[in-house]
Order: structure tokens, then C-alpha cells, then sequence
């Protein structure tokens, strides 16, 4: 019983701020995230006539990322570690899809410098996550 209130009160004394580099990155990150889904959604059919190995199955798939993306942000806010496997998850079927239906472009390389600041931030705070 001890160790419990020991365990809580050791979590409720942490300082909840986060470094800002790592509020930084995740605020960005979920803006473009929100963006990509309000683009997505009303683009629908550019995306179909600009590339068309994009197939209405593959399009829901895809617009379901930023959601993804996004709870995986909001996870990483809550200091929960889980949050950086699903980003990793969602970057990786962003990447997959992008590079079966899109033209090999710069486009790729976001998903990199979005995951790899997202790791570089979160792993320097890592002890504060759970």
C-alpha cells in the first residue's frame, strides 16, 4: 500500500512541463497533421486524377492517418511512450502508401524529419514518460 501512494505521488509531483523543443515539435506535427486531413477531404478527387493508383480503398486508409497521427501526438503529450509506437505505425503506412501511389518525390522526406524530431525530443525526455 505504501509503494502505491509513493508511485502516485511520485507522478502527481512531477513537473508537467514538457522541454520545449518536445511541445514544439508535437504542437507543428498535429497542425500539419489537422491540415493533411482537411486537405485529404477536400481534394478527394485532385488526388484521384493526379494519381491514379490511389483507389478508393487505399484513399480511406490514408485519410485515416492524420486521426492516427494525432492521437499518437495527443498520447506523447500525456507522457504515455505507447504514443511513439503509434506514430511510428502511422508514418510508416503513410510512407508505404505514398510510395506505392505517389511519384518518389520530396514529399517522403517530411515523414523523416517529422519522426526523427519527434524521437530525437522524445527520447531526451524519455524517463518522463509511462
Amino acid at each position: 500500500m505504501m509503494s502505491e501512494n509513493q508511485t502516485l505521488s511520485a507522478h502527481a509531483g512531477r513537473a508537467d512541463r514538457r522541454p520545449i523543443g518536445l511541445a514544439a515539435i508535437l504542437i507543428i506535427v498535429a497542425a500539419f497533421n489537422v491540415f493533411g486531413l482537411i486537405f485529404g477531404l477536400t481534394h478527394r478527387e485532385d488526388f484521384f486524377t493526379q494519381f491514379p493508383r490511389f483507389t478508393p480503398e487505399l484513399w480511406a486508409v490514408y485519410l485515416l492517418c492524420p486521426p492516427v497521427g494525432i492521437v499518437a501526438l495527443t498520447a506523447l503529450w500525456f507522457w504515455r511512450k505507447w504514443g511513439l509506437w503509434l506514430a511510428y505505425f502511422g508514418a510508416a503506412l503513410v510512407f508505404s502508401i505514398e510510395l506505392y501511389a505517389l511519384p518518389f518525390g520530396w514529399h517522403l522526406a517530411r515523414i523523416f524529419v517529422s519522426v526523427g524530431l519527434i524521437t530525437f525530443f522524445a527520447r531526451r525526455s524519455w524517463q518522463r514518460f509511462f
